[in-house]
């Protein structure tokens, strides 16, 4: 496969990607789910757009304008064409029912994540969908009673039906903020600020990690230990999971420049042949080598092996 160019690309049955006669330039995502050949489906790939067949069917029916980042999915076959939706200027739409979002009167525009679970209409429902932020409604419910400050790309959730007026959390700056149990973060000594992800899943403070987690770090303690005994270097946005309470000091991996790295089997990255640098995603499922992928992981791209071959 070649993996340049920050494109993702799987090989769910071990066969050769050489038969698929695809343009994977352009940071396009490509799936094959049957092994059959993507040179039949006539998709414009190119400017970053994902696109996905579940039947082995042919994308060339759906009247879909893929240019510019647009997520498309069909789930049962039936062609976009009767969709009345904008999907210019990046942004995600799905319909789970084969209906239309033409009675939807949601703003679409600004990277804006919509999704309707239950076939009603989102004008019911106040929020400020504007500015690339993501609001979903679980129940049915109408968020205009919910005391949030959506703006400046703020995500937000609430999982009972409940306001987040009573949470005393700064959702200023892109922060992300779960609450799990209706409970209030006030009580948690983190700094969020900068663009950090926190969740804490067992009610615990956080105050007693020592973790620096500025600089856009994600954290996360599945089993309330400290991670002060955990030797990584989290900054630069780096992202550390720990699924065993060990300590990452005997993993050879290089953590710095925004790389993602994971060890499922308590085993030593160290040899391993990956060019972790460069914002690499790498892993490997069976505690074999990747020096005998050929595959080229710089700039930016995902690998994955799921079969060791």
């Amino acid at each position: 496969m070649d993996l340049s160019y920050d494109n993702w690309a799987w090989n769910f049955k071990g066969e050769s990607w050489s038969k698929y006669d695809m343009d994977l330039s352009y940071d396009n995502w490509a799936w094959n789910f049957k092994g059959e050949s993507w040179s039949k489906y006539e998709m414009d790939l190119s400017y970053d757009n994902w696109a996905w067949n579940f039947k082995g069917e042919s994308w060339s029916k759906y009247d879909m304008d893929l240019s510019h980042d647009n997520w498309a999915w069909n789930f049962t076959g039936e062609s976009w064409s009767k969709y009345e939706m904008d999907l210019s200027y990046d942004n995600w739409a799905w319909n789970f029912k084969g209906e239309s979002w033409s009675k939807y009167d949601m703003d679409l525009s600004y990277d804006n994540w919509a999704w309707n679970f239950k076939g009603e209409s989102w004008s019911k429902y106040d929020m400020d969908l504007s500015h690339d932020n993501w609001a979903w409604n679980f129940k049915g419910e109408s968020w205009s009673k919910y005391e949030m400050d959506l703006s400046h790309d703020n995500w937000a959730w609430n999982f009972k039906g409940e306001s987040w007026s009573k949470y005393d959390m700064d959702l200023s700056y892109d922060n992300w903020a779960w609450n799990f149990k209706g409970e209030s973060w006030s009580k948690y000594d983190m700094d969020l600020s900068y663009d950090n992800w926190a969740l804490n899943f067992t009610g615990e403070s956080w105050s007693k990690y020592d973790m620096d987690l500025s600089y856009d770090n994600w954290a996360w303690n599945f089993s309330g230990e400290s991670w002060s005994k955990y030797e990584v270097d989290l900054s630069y946005d780096n992202w550390a999971w720990n699924f065993k309470g060990e300590s990452w000091s005997k993993y050879e991996v290089d953590l710095s420049y925004d790389n993602w790295a994971w060890n499922f089997k308590g085993e030593s990255w160290s040899k391993y042949e990956v060019d972790l640098s460069y914002d690499n995603w790498a892993w490997n499922f069976k505690g074999e080598s990747w020096s005998k992928y050929e595959v080229d992981l710089s700039y930016d791209n995902w690998a994955w092996n799921f079969k060791g071959e």
